[in-house]
């Protein structure tokens, strides 16, 4: 079904746009490496756009959060969210019975509305109903209308090209010359042919047609006709436009440094007088890629006669560095596989499950605080016998995963066998929340057909909503909170995604389940905590504020979020800073001894390093006003950073993070951002220190000059 390949290819596509912007980076530290190693670094990329299934391997530079986003499922959503349903929490916590008068609220049962709709334990969301014309199917066809587009302009293109050509001259054994071109070029896919304009001077031409005999000998031709047509299936990503033309310029340098190699370094003079003799103006992306010629001649220029014999060292390290990044890039995270059980069918699977604390339903659970780290998930009788409701339909656990096919949402181990070892006491919830300026309400929950009591907290404006439910066993928080997981993965699942969007971290006191997908809404976080026989599930937008004030009234309730302190040290930067332009970027910078330049591969960025790259920063655009807040969030349950302090002014937005391995300042100001990165590594504290005072004093002199 074409809207089914479109949807993959557009996977395809998400995952192959992280791989580019490694790539980039990886480019950077390869300046001064032969273009070769630069060339060889986009087969990762190309691998990505053409082959939707790669092996596995515990090795990868793929994060799982990255591999498991979907714009395909976020479509789904998107589509889903044009019908005129608003569903309420249904079934397992459909409604909220206030007991609490003195809240001023009327008695009764009260329906949560969608801005107070919360992902808790065992909700219940319907499936995205079927549409004559979803917004996937409209974009398939706009897709597959361009790439009709793409290959008729280019073939007919080609066609041109060859009757302008009819009456070339051959001058050898496949080298023509034609007066109708000013430039040389390689046509043809099977037999390839080199076209030189008529007139070259004797001293060019060797140089030349030397250019074109290694194009050839080395299958470029080939190569970039596969990778253009790759590209036209993906032409809707410009980041692969971008990438394909880095390519090709990548090509010809390192046919150019092949050239000077083997001709002697001497010609590199009269070597470029060639290039600037066949300079036409014309883009590198012209005509058809069965005919690609000598475009960015003053990059090429440039290039040649800055190229020097590499040492020893920089062709081994950046042999090892491209193998470890194209292998690593190419590689899918390791996922594990899980083992099926025979299990006889089950005799309840038409009636809901209840909650109850015998052997028969009741799995027996670890003493351990954490999730076993399995490579392959049993698949006990707990997972026939439990079920969520789709519609009215009951789906047993085995049900969902199966389908997943080899890629098990529980790969590390299930939430079933989590025990909590040091359980927390959320008694006082009312109190901590109402103290961090949440309206709470005191209330019950229907989960599995049976009330549980429950607190709803909820910011003023109503965006911001955490229930905590109580239940009668840990056993029964347990299976509501994996109730939860299964609901969402199922739905993940007919969207027709690979691997499900939530991550999990264990500790002593808790489990922690949330989504880094924004699987279920626009720029919403949903996370869930697991404590003893306590299930709170929270419900927050992603902006800075709401999430400091979410997480730092957990910490006083006693659930942290694991590896990560916020906002421990006290802030002593200005009030007030000042936006510096590029120009004055590159000479501050170039005044404290570090090299500053423009970016070649993305506009509008600049860098400063250090000689050994230990230390680094950049002014950068930032186009949306929401990339800070991701920003924090991201950092924040990354698990990268063992503190993060945020401060916010009438003039700038700063985040400060760090570990014993790195420390990093990033200062928000108007629509640029503009950081200072220092590499930690295995230093003394002192000097740590003194790097950290580095970076400060950098932000400071550039950001806060008065």
């Amino acid at each position: 079904m074409m809207e089914t390949l479109f949807l993959r290819l557009v996977d395809m596509s998400l995952i192959s746009s992280y791989c580019i912007v490694i790539v980039l980076l990886i480019r950077l530290l390869l300046r001064k490496s032969p273009k070769v190693f630069s060339y060889l670094l986009w087969i990762a990329v190309f691998a990505r756009l053409a082959f939707p299934l790669m092996l596995e391997s515990p090795i990868s530079l793929v994060p799982q959060s990255i591999g498991s986003q979907s714009v395909s499922s976020w479509l789904d959503k998107a589509d889903a969210q044009t019908s005129d349903q608003t569903p309420a929490l249904n079934n397992e916590i459909s409604e909220v019975t206030l007991e609490n008068p003195a809240k001023e609220v009327s008695p009764g049962t009260q329906t949560l509305s969608p801005a107070a709709q919360s992902p808790v334990a065992g909700m219940n969301t319907p499936a995205a109903e079927a549409k004559p014309l979803s917004i996937p199917f409209i974009l398939s066809i706009v897709w597959l209308v361009g790439l009709v587009a793409l290959a008729a302009y280019n073939l007919v293109a080609y066609r041109l090209l060859k009757r302008q050509l009819k009456t070339a001259n051959r001058i050898d054994d496949k080298v023509f010359e034609s007066s109708s071109i000013s430039s040389p070029f390689l046509l043809g896919l099977f037999r390839p042919r080199i076209y030189l304009p008529a007139g070259l001077k004797d001293s060019y031409h060797t140089y030349i047609l030397r250019h074109e005999q290694i194009h050839m000998l080395r299958g470029d031709y080939a190569v970039k006709a596969i990778l253009f047509a790759i590209t036209c299936v993906h032409w809707f990503n410009p980041l692969v436009w971008l990438a394909f033309g880095l390519m090709s310029r990548d090509m010809e340098m390192s046919c150019d440094e092949k050239v000077i190699r083997e001709l002697g370094y001497e010609i590199k003079k009269n070597y470029s007088t060639s290039l600037l003799s066949l300079a036409t103006g014309r883009s590198l992306l012209h005509a058809t890629p069965l005919a690609f010629g000598e475009g960015n001649i003053k990059g090429r220029i440039k290039n040649v006669l800055s190229y020097k014999k590499p040492a020893l060292w920089i062709i081994l390290g950046s042999a090892v560095l491209v193998g470890i990044v194209v292998v690593g890039l190419i590689l899918n995270p390791l996922q594990a596989k899980k083992a099926k059980t025979t299990v006889e069918p089950s005799t309840t699977t038409t009636t809901p499950t209840t909650v109850e604390t015998t052997a028969e339903t009741t799995a027996p659970v670890q003493t351990t605080a954490s999730v076993p780290n399995e490579t392959h998930l049993v698949l006990d009788e707990r997972y026939d016998n439990w079920f969520i409701d789709v519609d009215g339909e009951q789906i047993s656990f085995r049900e969902v995963l199966e389908m997943f096919g080899d890629y098990s949402p529980f790969a590390y181990g299930s939430p079933a066998d989590y025990k909590t070892v040091t359980p927390v006491d959320v008694s006082d919830f009312e109190a901590v929340f109402e103290d961090a300026g949440y309206n709470v309400l005191e209330g019950s929950g229907i989960i599995n057909g049976s009330s549980v009591p429950a607190w709803l907290a909820a910011s003023p404006d109503g965006y911001d909503t955490i229930i905590c439910s109580t239940f009668p066993s840990e056993e029964a928080a347990n299976l509501a909170i994996c109730q939860f997981a299964m609901r969402w993965h199922y739905d993940y699942a007919i969207s027709d995604s690979t691997a499900a969007p939530l991550e999990t971290r264990v500790t002593d006191s808790a489990l922690l389940i949330f989504d880094v997908g924004n699987f279920y809404g626009d720029d919403i976080f949903l996370i869930q905590y697991l404590s003893g026989n306590s299930v709170i599930s929270a419900r927050i937008p992603v902006e800075i504020p709401r999430l400091q004030n979410f997480f730092t009234t957990m910490e006083t309730i006693g659930l942290p979020l694991p590896g990560i302190e916020l906002n421990k040290n006290e802030s002593n930067w200005p009030e007030k800073a000042v936006l510096g332009s590029t120009d004055e970027f590159v000479e501050y910078f170039t005044e404290q001894g570090y090299r500053a330049y423009e970016s070649s591969n993305v506009e509008g960025l600049f860098m400063a390093e250090s000689e050994d790259l230990n230390f680094q920063a950049s002014y950068t655009p930032v186009s949306e006003k929401t990339y800070f807040n991701w920003h924090y969030l991201w950092n924040v349950i990354g698990g990268y950073s063992t503190y993060l302090n945020y401060c916010e002014t009438d003039t700038y937005r700063m985040i400060v993070q760090g570990s014993d391995r790195e420390y990093i300042v990033t200062v928000y100001i108007d629509d640029v951002m503009i950081d200072a990165w220092v590499n930690l590594g295995d230093l003394s504290e002192a000097d740590a220190d003194a790097m950290r005072e580095k970076v400060d004093t950098a932000i400071m002199e550039f950001c806060f000059p008065s």
